[in-house]
């Protein structure tokens, strides 16, 4: 753990979704903003995506810049640490899951949040790369990626973005269950090939609805944990659903499970891929790990600063 060394007319960075979630976003970020202000501190807020990408570019601005909150979901999150992860970060969530403000602790109160920041003390995790792309959760190759992209062609409109809500899912994921062929999926790691038809990459063991697949798998452990179902076909994605429910997926025979610090990814057709809830694209990957590359508020702090 480390403590920033801030001079009081550096701003807070608040870089915000407005498409994140299913609530009113903009009234929880105010009150981020107002709980910040209480202590001193100044703000800088900015919705649009373009803005964004422009600010992270410019060195007087991150030079300006104490801290960023992420104020979003866990794609947001993927999004602001694919342009900038050097400056120290803090979480406000304003998605469905909000897998990594939950694994940090940034679930708590904007108060929390704000006194947090001005404690300045920073963690630093790991931050996976995929094809050249940061990610902080995890990347997955198969019939729930599908489901992904199908949801992410729902949301464009020509008026911008749908938000999405967990019932948002239902549809796509139905789709999925009847129109994806399960193409064979093949992870090059430590020198071997492992085969399978559904593969999740971890940096860290969240996943939607509660779900535990790796353990093991730590935030500041140096390593990518991963894990390839080997059976094709919808009742058998089922029967490996229920295995990791009930906590008997590892170990199986049809499961496949280890950790690496990289490896790669190809498939008999290109498959989708996702990465932090997010659509990233299709097979080929190359997947890598950089250890504690990304300063994150630590909340632990947050008591210490009232």
């Amino acid at each position: 753990m480390s403590e920033l060394h801030s001079r009081s007319d550096r701003f807070v960075a608040i870089m915000g979704n407005p498409y994140s979630g299913a609530k009113d976003n903009r009234a929880r970020v105010e009150g981020l903003v107002t709980a910040l202000h209480d202590l001193q501190i100044p703000t800088q807020m900015i919705w649009d995506l373009k803005a964004r990408e422009l600010c992270l570019a410019d060195p007087g601005f991150k030079s300006q810049c104490r801290c960023l909150v992420i104020a979003g979901g866990d794609g947001t999150v993927a999004g602001v640490t694919g342009l900038c992860h050097e400056l120290p970060t803090a979480i406000l969530p304003l998605g469905n899951e909000n897998l990594l403000a939950k694994e940090l602790g940034f679930h708590r109160s904007v108060q929390e949040i704000a006194s947090a920041i001005h404690a300045a003390k920073v963690r630093h995790i790991d931050l996976g790369m995929v094809n050249d792309q940061p990610f902080t959760i995890m990347v997955s190759c198969g019939f729930d990626a599908d489901v992904v992209q199908r949801v992410t062609e729902w949301r464009r409109t020509p008026d911008g973005q749908r938000r999405v809500k967990h019932h948002s899912y239902a549809k796509p994921a139905m789709e999925s269950v009847l129109h994806y062929n399960f193409p064979r999926i093949s992870l090059i790691v430590d020198g071997k090939q492992v085969d399978g038809f559904e593969l999740l990459v971890f940096n860290v063991n969240r996943y939607a609805t509660g779900l535990s697949f790796v353990p093991d798998a730590k935030l500041d452990d140096g390593h990518l944990h991963w894990v390839m179902w080997k059976k094709p076909g919808r009742l058998s994605l089922l029967r490996f659903l229920y295995l990791v429910k009930t906590g008997k997926h590892i170990g199986h025979p049809h499961v496949a499970v280890g950790h690496a610090r990289s490896m790669n990814v190809i498939s008999s057709q290109p498959t989708p891929v996702q990465l932090d809830g997010d659509l990233l694209g299709n097979t080929p990957l190359i997947l890598s790990i950089k250890p504690q590359a990304l300063p994150i508020i630590d909340m632990s702090a947050a008591s210490i600063s009232r």
